[in-house]
């Protein structure tokens, strides 16, 4: 039953002209607001949310059309090692590692010794020979398209993982065994579990030849946009990163920790690099395709390669 004008339990909800009978209009809004109080203030909560959520929607927004930061970690201290074999006298390669100097290359019994020294030291794990066809094919797998590795003085060698400890003692024993050149040890790379593909941007200054960067210099504002979008437009883009040249230096002091150079130094040699999180990462030739020939573009690197 819908209640009569007199009926106490009607609204008033004209705030018109005054018509001279009972209270003003400004008293009975007054009146309604007060009758009204906690629907009044839910009304303006809700409007001051959805008013937030407005320019928060539209910060978020231009927050996510924006690549990330790197990381704070976690920084790896698991690495992995390459054991070198000697080649034999009078070979370029030999020549160049005291260990080598006059003697002849390994022969199958003298690499037994080596491996059952290698697996005695507990730092080591997953231990494998690799012989010179094995290097060769790997390292024609991670050469950059259109290059070829120098494949001539590549040796027999030992590779493994190793687990954290004293690096440099453990170097120490694995150059003493007989028939060991040299011995390469990294950590692990910052973005192997982070990122499926990086994009190197071109650096203040390169002076490689073949380089496309050569006589450049860093990418315009424009030319970063440009490569953002097209990662952006990739299938199956999980994450973008952008890592500025301090904390590619740090990477690189963290992965050759031994390096003391003034090249690891030198941040103008260094570029900023996109680093992509995919769902399904495309093939490396599709990657390269799809990037080859920007303005600004340095390399393109398959992360995935180089996980141990």
């Amino acid at each position: 039953m819908r209640p009569s004008p007199e009926d106490p339990r009607s609204e008033e909800l004209s705030f018109g002209a005054d018509s001279g009978d009972g209270p003003r209009p400004s008293e009975r809004a007054a009146e309604w607001a007060r009758a009204h109080r906690r629907l009044l203030t839910a009304v303006g909560l809700s409007a001051a949310l959805v008013a937030g959520l407005g320019v928060g929607g539209r910060h978020l927004y231009e927050k996510s059309n924006q690549p990330l930061p790197p990381p704070d970690g976690p920084w790896p201290q698991t690495g992995f090692l390459t054991v070198n074999l000697c080649k034999g006298k009078g070979t370029d390669f030999d020549s160049d590692w005291e260990n080598c100097r006059d003697r002849e290359a390994p022969t199958a019994a003298d690499r037994q010794k080596i491996e059952a020294g290698l697996r005695a030291m507990p730092e080591l794990r997953d231990i494998r020979f690799e012989s010179r066809e094995e290097a060769r094919a790997n390292l024609r797998e991670k050469s950059t398209e259109g290059t070829e590795p120098d494949l001539v003085d590549i040796p027999e060698a030992y590779r493994a993982r190793v687990e954290p400890g004293d690096w440099k003692a453990l170097r120490s024993r694995i150059e003493a065994l007989p028939g060991v050149s040299n011995v390469f040890l990294f950590r692990d790379g910052f973005w192997w579990d982070k990122a499926d593909i990086g994009i190197s941007l071109c650096p203040e200054s390169s002076s490689l030849p073949t380089n496309p960067c050569k006589g450049r210099g860093r990418p315009t504002e424009d030319e970063k946009r440009n490569v953002f979008d097209r990662i952006k437009a990739l299938p199956d883009v999980e994450t973008v990163y952008l890592e500025d040249p301090a904390h590619y230096l740090k990477m690189l002091r963290h992965s050759y920790w031994e390096e003391t150079g003034s090249a690891a130094n030198d941040v103008a040699h260094l570029p900023e690099t996109f680093y992509v999180k995919l769902k399904r990462p495309p093939a490396r030739d599709t990657i390269n395709k799809i990037f080859e020939g920007m303005p600004g573009v340095n390399d393109v690197s398959d992360i995935s390669a180089f996980r141990r």
